[in-house]
């Protein structure tokens, strides 16, 4: 597997010994008797752990040409990697040196993605399916009841997690965590949301929440280990006589390879079974929390989607830097090959329909990318916070671009280094601003995923009827006017670790399914 193959390509990279690891200090030269001593300074494993960031970040980036040294021979020169690596303490702050070197995009360098996974985080949640979390995700949200704050709300709950497993669900209202009722957006604003976060890192969260309609509850949730389930909740509905399916689905969980398939597969072919059984005309998929995962499953779920017509078609090519490319990795049959559509199934639709937020991103922008070329794609967006906090419509995250993990060290230390772009048909990948929906709406907090009156739900269905997101008559009226005076507005979402808004290519058939 070619996956491997840079083993023979390449020297073996070897540990360099112990170096004097020193914090880069602004204005300083390494060497300086005021710089900070790292407390790893002689640690033999984060030694390692940073020579081999610059080592193959160097060779894997597709933005590599911007990154030290200029010539790639020069990375088994120990010395030259040394000069560069012990002006830094940890791994990390290697990579984010070198991720400050790719070009910039909107002012900002457009590495914001790689990584270092210690503790094979990505493998366990989007290779295996399984987590480790309490399951909620927050966010503020201000409403006519705020009185001037924004108060904590749930946006979405994990099933099987501990939170959903206590009780909480979407639209739920956080009272107090760990007893502190001092949890508005104006006081912990003040704070740079310390006790937010420092509360969902913890072990163990004593929570006091409120559902709609019903009394204030408190239950303590433990931080453990639980089997994901992505597809959050999937329908058919009947509406002006046409059949319209919808799922909403949160992470793309690896379905496994075309030969070794596992139960996250099942519980997909499960669904469209169901689809093609009762005919519906239309799809609505539900992705405005879906920050990617899997390319296996972006594929699985195009060939599910596109037409008869796209089968054998280009779904997408890949773009990596040249060493990856001479390595013959892009070839036919190898690891960066053109893809190309197996239409797997019997739907046969001309249009689908995605919800959409920033918090779309990556996988699930791919899968919006390769079918717009054979598909009438409808994307409904949402509105949210800019970073004045001022309420603004929202593209996708943008990211068109992925990664492969690399064991560095040990087995449970992964470095994700962006190595690839992906382009569809026409050769479009360039939405690193993100994908701009057709149509923006306020969203429904309080209405569960799937619910007809949820307005970014809503507005896919207006359009399936009556070609229009917003409703017809005296419906839209009513239902401009009620927005107007009972508008709720995101303040501030708690998205989490970045490495959630991602693209992985997995080599190995390991997935063990639920």
């Amino acid at each position: 597997m070619k996956y491997y193959r840079i083993l023979f390509f390449l020297s073996a990279f070897i540990v360099f010994g112990h170096i004097s690891c020193k914090k880069d200090i602004p204005g300083k030269e390494p060497g300086d008797k005021e710089d900070e001593v790292c407390e790893l300074t002689h640690d033999p494993i984060e030694t390692q752990i940073r020579d081999s960031v610059f080592y193959y970040s160097k060779l894997f980036s597709l933005w590599e040409e911007h990154l030290p040294p200029r010539k790639l021979d020069d990375i088994d020169n120990k010395e030259i990697v040394q000069r560069y690596t012990m002006k830094y303490c940890t791994g990390e702050e290697v990579l984010q040196s070198l991720m400050d070197l790719t070009p910039l995009r909107e002012g900002k360098p457009v590495d914001r993605y790689s990584f270092l996974d210690r503790t094979k985080e990505v493998s366990d949640e989007i290779q295996e399916g399984v987590a480790r979390s309490f399951g909620m995700y927050v966010f503020y949200l201000a409403t006519g009841a705020s009185d001037g704050d924004a108060e904590l709300y749930v946006r979405m709950v994990d099933k099987g997690s501990p939170a959903y497993d206590a009780g909480i669900r979407r639209g739920t209202h956080i009272l107090s965590l760990n007893g502190n009722t001092n949890i508005g957006y104006n006081a912990q604003m003040q704070k740079d949301f310390k006790d937010i976060n420092e509360a969902l890192a913890s072990n163990k969260m004593d929570v006091k929440f409120e559902n709609p309609n019903s009394a204030a509850q408190e239950k303590s949730l433990d931080n453990t280990q639980f089997d994901l389930d992505p597809i959050i909740v999937d329908t058919v509905y009947t509406v002006s006589n046409k059949k319209i399916g919808y799922f909403a689905y949160n992470s793309f969980i690896n379905v496994g390879s075309e030969n070794n398939r596992n139960n996250y597969y099942t519980d997909m072919e499960v669904m469209f079974d169901r689809f093609e059984s009762e005919n519906i005309s239309d799809l609505i998929i539900d992705l405005r929390y879906n920050g990617g995962g899997s390319v296996n499953t972006a594929e699985y779920l195009a060939n599910r989607l596109a037409p008869a017509s796209a089968d054998s078609e280009l779904m997408y090519s890949n773009k990596v830097n040249q060493y990856l490319e001479e390595f013959g990795w892009t070839e036919p049959g190898d690891i960066f090959a053109p893809v190309h559509f197996k239409k797997e199934g019997d739907l046969d639709l001309t249009k689908v329909y995605f919800i959409v937020s920033s918090g779309t991103a990556s996988a699930s922008e791919l899968l919006i990318n390769v079918l717009e070329p054979y598909m009438d794609v409808k994307l409904v967006g949402s509105y949210g916070p800019d970073e004045k906090g001022n309420t603004v419509p929202e593209n996708t995250y943008g990211k068109p671009v992925g990664f492969f993990g690399y064991p560095i060290v040990d087995e449970d230390t992964e470095l994700y280094v962006t190595s690839f772009q992906m382009m569809n048909k026409d050769g479009e990948s360039d939405y690193f601003q993100g994908i701009t929906p057709d149509y923006h709406s306020f969203e429904g907090f309080f209405k569960d995923f799937g619910d007809t009156e949820e307005d970014m739900t809503a507005a896919a269905i207006n359009h399936i009827v009556s070609n229009d997101f917003e409703p017809v008559g005296l419906r839209k009226m009513a239902s401009i006017a009620g927005r107007k005076s009972e508008r709720k507005v995101m303040v501030k979402d708690f998205k989490g670790d970045p490495k959630n808004y991602n693209m992985y290519k997995f080599f190995t058939n390991t997935s063990k399914g639920k």
